[in-house]
């Protein structure tokens, strides 16, 4: 119960990093900030994959949501990339990397159901 508290707080910490250097100008300052926005994200990306493993043995409703938007940002990320004017192969690769992972990650939460309450209550 308390990891999840500590999770919170350094996540809200991070989020609090990220936003000191993005209002100061400076290469160096830029360079800071762009590594925080970074970190930031690379954690975004590694709760919602842990979450959506999660998701298909425990089955809660608030996961399913976490699944759903999970998929929706990857496919809308993916969408953002294909628009962006000159892409190269590599990043033909990441658009239909990102589309198929986040068609899959709105699959799994679209047909897996989450548990009704009473039967994660008889679970032991």
């Amino acid at each position: 119960m308390h990891t999840g508290h500590h999770l919170r707080s350094s996540i809200a910490l991070l989020a609090v990093l990220v936003t000191l250097p993005l209002s100061a100008q400076g290469t160096e300052n830029a360079i800071a900030a762009a590594i925080l926005f970074g970190a930031l994200v690379l954690a975004s990306v590694v709760a919602g994959l842990v979450i959506s493993v999660l998701y298909l043995f425990k089955r809660r409703s608030w996961q399913r949501i976490v699944v759903l938007v999970f998929g929706a940002v990857l496919c809308f990320t993916s969408l953002w990339i294909g628009a962006q004017p000159g892409s190269s192969g590599d990043m033909e690769f990441l658009q239909l990397l990102l589309g198929g992972a986040g068609v899959l990650f709105l699959l799994l939460g679209s047909f897996l159901r989450a548990k009704p309450a009473e039967a994660r209550r008889s679970d032991p």
